[in-house]
């Protein structure tokens, strides 16, 4: 088999950021299509960077007159795309703060554009790495790579780093797997007796997708722990099935032991542990929480403490190797730490990666029984 090392050998790390930046420094209008976290992201970047943009831009349907959006100390305008279309101003740049695979381009076939530019640096500051740091890990990268159990992982691996290494929006073909986001018919051979815990539970997206996928032919007894330290986030989460005996929500953050951490809340799906946070919340670990209960299938979706909440999770993984669905995408190192830690405990396992819609950007990690 091929290294992934190998695959990216050739790479140019630095060359299109560095090009895109003259291309900016000489631009006359910069706008940035798409005002969601990744469109923010992008205008923080450009912004402590020196480099100014007019506004942002969404389509009709999303548009909303006299919205302002504030980055870096600035209020920005939203502006619909169509209606800026129509003026006649011309030398206009778009960079798109949403992905080019989502998106038709001939919308851009207009006389006013100069440059569309799908330039992606992620959401995080962890998105983007350096050859230095990519090279000096560039052996666990390959062992991870060569664990993955098929060819579509491996896949998603590369196009992942040749988007992190480069800034570029990699285009990248839709997967059966696209519509989904973690309950793959593939890795769920349901069972009599389901116990689901959701780490990052956010408002009960996935906890939705797991019940409305639930076989009840097949499973006859199930329970789900649905844990969301942000308080907004939990109050909406409760509410959804506070009359549903078999789904506990948990106002907690998952983590390796009881505690409590600093977090950074009412930031919707992007609410975190974090050094620098205001809010205080309590945590515990997966083993503490379930006791004796068994977990089928556990799911992280925590914004970057995910090895640490697996930590919490030894005891389950150890005795019990329930399918694991791990983002690794939050941190630069969670490609390898995250797998590595998960052989550690129980390698019993087969690996594979999937991205969130047709993304990837955004990767999970599926730990599933070896039959």
């Amino acid at each position: 088999m091929i290294k992934l090392s190998n695959r990216l050998e050739n790479i140019e790390c630095d060359r299109f950021i560095r090009e895109t930046f003259i291309k900016l420094s000489h631009a006359k209008h910069i706008f940035i299509l798409g005002a969601g976290a990744r469109g923010k992201y992008l205008a923080r970047f450009l912004l402590n960077r020196g480099i100014d943009f007019d506004a942002f831009l969404v389509t009709e349907r999303f548009y909303s007159e006299g919205h302002m959006i504030k980055i870096c100390g600035q209020n920005k305008k939203l502006k619909c795309y169509e209606h800026e279309m129509e003026k006649n101003k011309d030398d206009i740049t778009i960079i798109l703060g949403i992905s080019h695979n989502l998106i038709d381009m001939n919308i851009f076939n207009n006389r006013n554009i100069k440059d569309v530019i799908p330039l992606n640096l992620g959401i995080m500051d962890d998105y983007l790495i350096s050859k230095d740091f990519y090279m000096e890990y560039a052996d666990k990268f390959d062992k991870t790579y060569e664990l993955l159990a098929d060819n579509y992982s491996r896949d998603c691996m590369y196009a992942n780093f040749l988007g992190r290494l480069t800034g570029k929006d990699i285009s990248f073909k839709p997967s059966a797997w696209s519509g989904t986001r973690y309950i793959f018919d593939e890795f769920m051979i349901w069972k009599k007796t389901e116990c689901y815990v959701d780490c990052g539970a956010y408002v009960g997206d996935s906890v939705e997708e797991f019940l409305t996928k639930m076989p009840l032919q097949t499973v006859k007894e199930f329970s789900v722990y649905a844990w969301e330290p942000d308080n907004e986030n939990f109050e909406v989460l409760q509410k959804k099935y506070e009359n549903n005996q078999r789904v506990k929500t948990l106002c907690l953050g998952a983590y390796s032991h009881k505690t409590q951490l600093h977090f950074s809340d009412n930031d919707g799906e992007l609410s975190a542990i974090s050094v620098v946070g205001s809010t205080m919340i309590e945590a515990d670990s997966i083993d503490n929480i379930l006791g004796d209960e068994k977990a089928t299938f556990i799911k992280m979706d925590i914004e970057g403490s995910e090895l640490e909440a697996l930590k919490g999770a030894k005891g389950q993984i150890i005795s019990h190797t329930p399918r694991l669905a791990i983002c690794v995408y939050h941190k630069k190192e969670d490609l390898y730490s995250v797998p590595e830690l998960i052989m550690s405990y129980n390698a019993n396992y087969s690996f594979y990666l999937r991205p969130h819609l047709a993304l990837p950007t955004e990767l999970v990690l599926f730990a599933i029984p070896e039959k």
